[in-house]
């Protein structure tokens, strides 16, 4: 929708948003695969691989900084758009401060 509304994604905006995808359906659809003992090693369970991938995504990205990442972007996001400047107005005219 965004390039719809003219406004560009940065690449890390996009790659965090994939990987999040991608942890999210680890966990949603985790057929609960159950920790394994093969010829070659250990084969961990989904549950272990959702979160050891959720542990490394916010040791490479905190939470402050994507807080800020994503502030930033809806910053500049709204400030590029026209349209979305007109929604934006709408909100606050219609839900922050009741109807006029």
């Amino acid at each position: 929708m965004l390039p719809l509304l003219d406004v560009s994604v940065p690449e890390r905006i996009r790659n965090m948003a994939l990987q999040c995808k991608a942890i999210r359906n680890l966990v949603v659809h985790n057929k609960a695969t159950p920790k394994l003992m093969t010829d070659v090693g250990i084969k961990p369970s989904d549950g272990e691989v959702a979160g050891e991938r959720a542990d490394r995504f916010f040791v490479e990205n905190p939470i402050d900084r994507i807080r800020t990442d994503i502030q930033k972007f809806v910053d500049e996001g709204i400030s590029e758009s026209t349209d979305l400047q007109g929604a934006h107005r709408l909100l606050v005219k219609y839900y922050e401060h009741g109807e006029a």
